[in-house]
């Protein structure tokens, strides 16, 4: 019998092996440069006073009409049509703000505001007139910028800080904030409280408020409304 050679190859085949492929964390799909983006909500306590920047003539408190001025296109068509969480229609809101604001500035008994009267009672009746509509987003709106916009004239204000003859600005910012309550409609309750708490933050006890700049930002404030 002749031995085997050394060129006999086996044919038994041989099984493959496949590996079985690891799952993949989620992780590892992102590039190792790109980092989460965290947004954080600026709460409206913290605004910036850079957003509320203002030119003002100095003698006579007047704000800065782009600053108060309050364009149309602000408004969006939410804003026009009827909100059902309103509690009042917008033709009854709109004479109730003004009837509301003629009794606040007559509880002064000042002839300060005699100007500012006659033109609220004026609006007033022309508003009975042509049927002025205002939602309480709107009426908030204009309330916040005015507020916001005094409160800034006043602490910037020299006159205030010597003269002990003119109000208080806590004093007046609680009483306009109660005669907003009068008016009987939760959203504008709301965001003035807001409003007024806001801007109470941001002032003295000892600050006061000149009528003169009282007078410019409410009549600007009107104007913002009817125009």
């Amino acid at each position: 019998m002749n031995p085997p050679t050394d060129d006999t190859e086996s044919t038994q085949d041989v099984p493959r092996v496949i590996p079985t492929p690891r799952a993949v964390k989620p992780e590892a799909l992102a590039p190792a440069d790109v980092k989460p983006t965290v947004c954080r909500i600026i709460p409206k306590s913290e605004r910036q006073d850079s957003e509320y920047e203002e030119s003002v003539v100095r003698d006579q408190g007047y704000p800065d009409e782009d600053l108060l001025r309050v364009k149309p296109e602000q408004f969006d068509d939410g804003y026009q049509e009827e909100d059902p969480c309103e509690s009042l229609p917008s033709k009854l809101l709109a004479n109730r703000f003004f009837v509301t604001l003629e009794a606040f500035f007559n509880g002064f008994q000042t002839k300060e505001f005699t100007g500012l009267l006659q033109k609220v009672k004026q609006v007033r009746e022309e508003g009975e007139t042509r049927g002025f509509r205002f939602t309480s987003d709107q009426i908030s709106i204009v309330i916040d910028i005015c507020l916001t916009s005094m409160v800034k004239k006043s602490m910037q204000d020299e006159i205030t800080r010597q003269s002990t003859l003119i109000p208080f600005m806590n004093e007046f910012l609680d009483d306009f904030l109660a005669q907003m309550k009068a008016i009987g409609c939760p959203k504008i309750t709301m965001a003035v409280t807001e409003h007024v708490n806001c801007e109470k933050k941001r002032i003295s006890k000892e600050q006061r408020v000149r009528y003169g700049i009282i007078n410019a930002h409410f009549s600007t404030m009107i104007d913002n409304l009817v125009n």
